[in-house]
């Protein structure tokens, strides 16, 4: 079984270096293009035998989100299934503010510890490990691409592979950057 994690494409917040956790808004047209490009991306992936054919797509319900499940859907012919595990991490007070805010820079590192009015990444990690370990369990040979947000990618980079506090507080996904795990 493969599981593939995407990051959606680029939002207006994106675009400005905004913290957008759970803000419901759409790709920006660039977002559109890169959603696109990665489906395209993945097709060629696909067409080596690099990746096995996809079987399915879950999406968080979030529109940016959703917008980028269904690029990659077109081009497969397949249809987006829906999934409130894959939102995006509730950041809070943080929503809005700029990412590089040394409050929210140094609340990042402190995994226990909820975003004030928000969610903390254990909170997150307790409802997306479930839909990974549904996957695991299944393991029938799929290929699920799970189109998600940066800090849920981030949250299921530490289900397939350790990282470090400094890594899992450093890492950042680009916009419709994504990784395949082989179960």
């Amino acid at each position: 079984m493969t599981v593939t994690i995407i990051r959606h494409g680029e939002t207006a917040m994106n675009s400005k270096d905004l913290i957008c956790g759970i803000t419901d808004i759409p790709l920006t047209e660039k977002g559109i293009m890169q959603a696109k490009e990665a489906a395209n991306h993945l097709l060629q992936k696909i067409s080596t035998g690099e990746l096995p054919p996809v079987t399915n797509i879950i999406s968080s319900p979030l529109i940016r989100a959703k917008q980028t499940a269904e690029c990659i859907a077109e081009k497969f012919g397949i249809k987006v299934i829906e999934d409130n595990r894959l939102t995006e991490q509730d950041y809070g007070s943080f929503e809005g503010k700029s990412r590089f805010d040394p409050e929210y820079r140094k609340a990042r590192t402190q995994f226990a510890v909820r975003y004030p009015g928000g969610e903390s990444a254990l909170d997150t990690a307790k409802r997306v490990y479930p839909l990974l370990d549904e996957l695991k369990k299944k393991n029938n040979g799929g290929h699920y691409i799970l189109a998600t947000h940066g800090g849920t990618y981030r949250i299921i980079l530490t289900y397939f592979k350790d990282m470090t506090n400094s890594e899992y507080a450093d890492f950042r996904a680009l916009n419709c950057d994504f990784q395949s795990f082989f179960l």
